[in-house]
């Protein structure tokens, strides 16, 4: 009964750093001191840097997306870092762009990062960050785009993300395997994972990027698919669909970095539709993640804001708007 008390007590506030800001707070600052556990920040779309974002409460922290194009305001939400200290276990950041979220202090566990889209890594800066899920975002960085040096990171779940670049240094103290479902690696490098040790690592698409062991060991594959990979198209363990055309609807030819106008949906007549362990296809859009091409979470969002009548009142006076608000599948 006490828990529930406090479930129902969590609070919805918005951010908004423009000036005049249509937000109840205009910093980050101002509304992390201001929130609860369990409180949700709804993060409003800004030409303004939202600078670095720290979290040491359990928070949801919801942005418009990081290519928020099916909206009147497409303006994303942007920042320098995200930066998980102690207390903030259990969070959870959907819909934002930012250079790099770090595990900030030792034993942060159980965060969830969706549909952002990160343009350098998430770094694993300390020891002990267990059970974090990684779905759906975008991986923009041509290096890292995750890395532990060698930290003791167990239990990572990184599932339908695009990664353009490599994984490095997940070697630390063996504490529990971790998981890559239906990614698709789009990078040149030889070397996908580098100094990685005990991955499950099933239903990927490696177009381009390849998978030679770079001091790796423990490394489980298993229904990934390879195309064009540098270094070669065969797999070292399990069963694969090696140097097979997943066939996108978009033909990207040799390969191409991540794109907001490619079309990563697999034809009709793609050999991997059902080639996934668990009956569904290979790549971003199979399995049990998340991946949304613009970042758009599932909250519901407002699309049109419209006055519909005169647009200057007298103070007391209704004004006429015209709102539609719509909310993905």
């Amino acid at each position: 009964m006490l828990s529930s008390t406090f479930i129902g007590q969590a609070t919805t506030r918005t951010l908004n750093n423009a000036n005049p800001s249509a937000g109840q707070y205009l910093s980050w600052s101002a509304v992390h001191a201001a929130s609860a556990d369990g409180d949700t920040v709804l993060v409003q779309g800004s030409l303004i840097n939202y600078g670095s974002i720290d979290i040491s409460k359990r928070l949801i922290v919801i942005g418009p997306g990081h290519n928020p194009i099916d909206k009147q305001n497409i303006q994303k939400a942007f920042c320098d870092n995200v930066l998980f200290s102690t207390g903030s276990n259990n969070s959870v950041v959907i819909g934002l762009e930012t250079s790099n979220m770090q595990a900030y202090s030792n034993d942060v566990d159980s965060v969830k990062i969706t549909n952002c889209k990160i343009n350098d890594a998430v770094y694993f800066a300390l020891n002990n960050a267990n059970y974090w899920v990684i779905d759906g975002c975008v991986f923009s960085n041509t290096g890292y785009c995750l890395r532990a040096d060698g930290h003791s990171v167990g239990d990572l779940l990184v599932r339908n993300c695009i990664f353009n670049g490599t994984v490095y240094a997940f070697n630390g103290t063996y504490i529990g395997y971790n998981y890559f479902n239906n990614n698709l690696f789009l990078g040149t490098s030889s070397y996908t994972f580098q100094y990685c040790n005990y991955n499950y690592i099933n239903n990927n698409i490696f177009y381009r990027s390849g998978f030679q062991d770079y001091a790796n060991q423990g490394m489980v594959y298993n229904k990934n698919l390879s195309y064009l990979c540098n270094g070669g198209n065969t797999f070292p363990n399990g069963f694969n669909y090696e140097s097979v055309d997943p066939l996108f609807e978009t033909n990207i030819g040799t390969g191409a970095y991540f794109n907001y106008n490619t079309n990563y949906h697999l034809q009709a007549t793609s050999p991997v539709l059902t080639g996934g362990t668990d009956g569904t296809e290979l790549g971003i859009y199979g399995g049990d993640g998340d991946y949304e091409q613009f970042g758009v979470g599932h909250n519901p969002y407002i699309k049109t804001f419209n006055i519909t009548g005169p647009t200057s009142v007298n103070a007391g006076d209704p004004i006429q708007v015209y709102i539609k608000a719509k909310v993905r599948n």
